[in-house]
């Protein structure tokens, strides 16, 4: 079974990293934004980069965070299309992060399975991520039981990460 293993740089990739025994049987790669972090992990397996996002601009005293998010997930559409067509993963596995989104919509349009684990600081409400794949993922796991109570489609299997 081909996992394709999407995250952020940072806490959801040291986190991410913590499962990789779980995966050693499946042929296994990961969708990660090139950063200082992240270019320097080719002992972890194949990698495929995304761009960063570029950093926030206030003008003034507007602020385009919004704008600037939009523009950059439509900036990753077609690197994240060509990185869906080329892998052809069954299996996306996200842990929040740039590239998630898109590669589990990629994903959930054409039949793959679709795996959202989410992050263990939160503990009453979902991330952004999380709200956005909540109803498309097959599997949803949460780390805390408020959270499984609070969200039903959500399994609750323990501190996993």
């Amino acid at each position: 079974m081909k996992l394709c293993l999407s995250c952020g740089s940072g806490g959801h990739l040291s986190q991410i990293l913590e499962l990789m025994n779980a995966f050693e049987e499946h042929d296994i790669f990961f969708v990660l934004v090139k950063s200082p972090i992240t270019k320097n992990l080719s002992n972890i397996g194949r990698i495929k980069y995304i761009h960063e996002p570029m950093k926030t601009i206030k003008v003034w005293i507007f602020n385009f965070e919004m704008v600037q998010l939009l523009f950059y997930y439509i900036s990753l559409i077609i690197p994240c299309f060509f990185i869906f067509i080329q892998e052809r993963p069954d299996v996306i596995i996200c842990h929040g992060g740039e590239a998630s989104l898109l590669l589990s919509y990629f994903g959930k349009m054409l039949g793959k399975k679709v795996v959202y684990i989410e992050t263990v600081e939160r503990i009453s409400s979902l991330s952004g991520t999380g709200k956005l794949l909540y109803a498309i993922a097959d599997l949803f796991l949460v780390q805390w039981e408020s959270l499984q109570i609070k969200y039903p489609k959500s399994k609750y299997w323990g501190r996993i990460l």
